[in-house]
């Protein structure tokens, strides 16, 4: 609505003095345009979005890099101290080959089918994870390599971790199917882990073969004592055929040794079949004692049923912490947070970034001028407009302030007044600032007749400047309070005479907000123009100093979205305003 309407206003008329003005060949330019963010030009203002697009949070990235970074920054250089005070740890890992028969041999809950196998592994991970095996091989690491504290795999507390693990590996060869054990050893030390991971696993070869030998002599006992048990029953067998044998050889009456002969046959037919089956036996178990005999010599090698198959070295890297990783972790952390953050300042952010909230206040914008690219242009835009409300109000002196210090308030009255004697006005430019006086001291023309000398005493002339058509008054030299001479009615007589012999009188006040000669100075204006800076003024206070021009009765003409340039204000000053050497001006003023 404001845009709308100060755009029917630059359709009123041309600027003063352009169509005689051979430097005034630009064409009007409608205040709408946005030289500092075309791409906003007539896009309409979204209030309250909850979520933000991905363009909107890039350009609030933009905006808050420095914070962004700083965050990311410090939760990178927290991850890398805290990561260089952490103990180091190693990780080394050995690995035992162990046959799944042997393994069911050695463990009664294993068999020969599939499920056997399972909870044989099963029962051996159970054996080395037990407390009697960690104990050893803890008691066996400290008499073999060092000190250690470690009291079990995972015991908390302890210098040394080992944990155990189980994979099977595929039957490529006649031994079949068989199971790897993997100690993974961890330490402080990269020794200290090799250590622990060759002691834990040669402890369990050693435990592992001792329990093999005690079950081999268990079998071999038992088998023997089955043969004996074989060979007293073939001997029971035989007592009765040895008996009648003996009757046999004692008899000497035919009929009787017939008698015994038929006796000793039915004994012998009802013992052919115990007999047979106890021949098997005894054959069967003859052998399974000779095979046991040939195991018995298997098993004195280290070797047999489990052995180390991969030594473990020592590590050259630690495995804990990671450095590298921790780092990347820490940026990806602080880049979630630095974005928090950011999205966090930007919205707590209340500082003007945009044209349109200025022009949201209420107030024309008359203009909005960047930085470096196509500030000339923008402030002959700004001529343009202040051409248009002149006509329309009829104002004379205008006063350009700002809200606060640092919005670059005295640069843009020095460019606006430039601009507008280039236009073919009379035009003189007033530094009200008294207390600071910095366009004054950038213009640097000596003798330095000022505003403060003319408000003490009669002075009839004024500086020289570069432009023709520009005059130019500055700060004085006397030392007096600023509210004081500000406050005396020689103001509004000094005003009196230069409406008489200029055109139009910029004059560049103090901010409006914090001192009261601001408001003094504009007693004596015609409009007032107000300069935000961008990211430098927040909304708040543009409106309390609206507020507080428009309590004083002041005609506000419109607002400036000015983007602080980074040239100082003497370059802007010699360029433009100054003329070294030059002599003081003829009387312009009446006494």
């Amino acid at each position: 609505m404001v845009i709308s309407a100060l755009t029917k206003r630059c359709m009123l008329s041309y600027p003063e003095g352009m169509a005689e003005n051979p430097h005034a060949n630009t064409p009007v330019v409608k205040p709408a345009a946005n030289p500092v963010r075309p791409e906003l030009e007539e896009q309409p203002v979204e209030l309250g979005a909850a979520v933000p697009t991905v363009s909107e949070l890039l350009a609030v990235v933009r905006r808050q890099i420095v914070p962004l970074g700083a965050v990311v920054a410090v939760i990178v250089l927290i991850a890398a101290l805290l990561t260089m005070m952490m103990t180091p740890t190693y990780v080394a890992s050995s690995e035992v080959l162990l046959r799944t028969d042997a393994t069911a041999q050695l463990f009664p809950l294993g068999g020969g089918d599939d499920n056997g196998r399972i909870r044989s592994v099963s029962a051996e991970l159970e054996y080395v994870r037990s407390d009697a095996f960690q104990r050893e091989a803890g008691e066996e690491l400290s008499r073999n390599s060092f000190d250690s504290n470690s009291s079990g795999s995972g015991s908390s507390g302890s210098s040394v971790q080992v944990a155990v693990s189980a994979k099977q590996l595929p039957a490529t060869d006649r031994r079949g199917e068989a199971t790897t054990l993997v100690f993974d050893a961890s330490a402080p030390t990269a020794e200290q882990a090799a250590a622990a991971a060759n002691t834990y696993a040669e402890t369990y070869v050693t435990a592992r073969r001792q329990l093999d030998l005690e079950d081999h002599e268990r079998r071999v006992d038992r088998t023997e004592a089955d043969l004996n048990g074989v060979t007293e029953r073939l001997e029971e067998l035989q007592e009765p055929i040895a008996e009648i044998d003996g009757f046999i050889a004692s008899s000497r009456d035919l009929e009787t040794t017939i008698a015994l002969l038929q006796e000793r046959t039915r004994v012998v037919g009802q013992q052919s079949t115990e007999r047979t089956r106890l021949d098997s036996e005894l054959s069967r178990l003859a052998g399974q004692l000779r095979s046991l005999q040939v195991e018995g010599v298997v098993l004195e090698r280290e070797n047999s049923g489990a052995a180390v198959t991969v030594a473990a070295d020592a590590p050259l890297g630690q495995a804990s912490p990671n450095l590298i990783r921790n780092l990347i972790l820490a940026g990806m952390l602080g880049l979630v947070v630095g974005v928090m953050v950011a999205l966090w300042r930007d919205r707590s952010d209340t500082k003007l970034r945009e044209p349109l909230e200025l022009a949201m206040t209420g107030q024309a914008l008359l203009g909005m001028l960047p930085a470096s690219d196509g500030r000339s242009d923008a402030v002959r835009s700004l001529a343009t407009s202040v051409g248009f409300a002149r006509n329309a109000t009829s104002a004379q002196v205008l006063q350009v302030a700002s809200s606060n210090a640092s919005e670059g308030s005295e640069i843009v009255a020095a460019e606006l007044a430039a601009m507008l004697a280039r236009f073919g006005r009379r035009v003189v430019l007033v530094d009200a600032d008294l207390r600071d006086g910095s366009l004054s001291k950038a213009i640097n023309i000596t003798p330095t007749l000022g505003l403060t000398d003319m408000l003490e005493a009669p002075i009839d002339a004024l500086e020289s400047t570069r432009i023709d058509g520009l005059s130019f008054l500055g700060t004085g030299t006397t030392d007096r309070d600023p509210a004081e001479l500000l406050a005396s009615p020689t103001l509004a007589r000094l005003f009196g005479h230069l409406r008489n012999h200029f055109d139009v009188v910029i004059v560049s006040s103090p901010a409006v907000l914090g001192t009261a000669e601001c408001r003094l100075v504009g007693r004596e204006a015609d409009g007032f123009i107000l300069v935000a800076g961008r990211q430098v003024v927040r909304a708040s206070d543009v409106a309390s100093a609206l507020q507080l021009v428009a309590s004083d009765g002041q005609q506000i003409l419109g607002s400036v979205f000015n983007e602080p340039t980074e040239r100082p204000i003497s370059e802007i000053a010699s360029t433009q305003l100054a003329q070294p050497g030059a002599e003081i001006r003829a009387t312009v003023l009446a006494k």
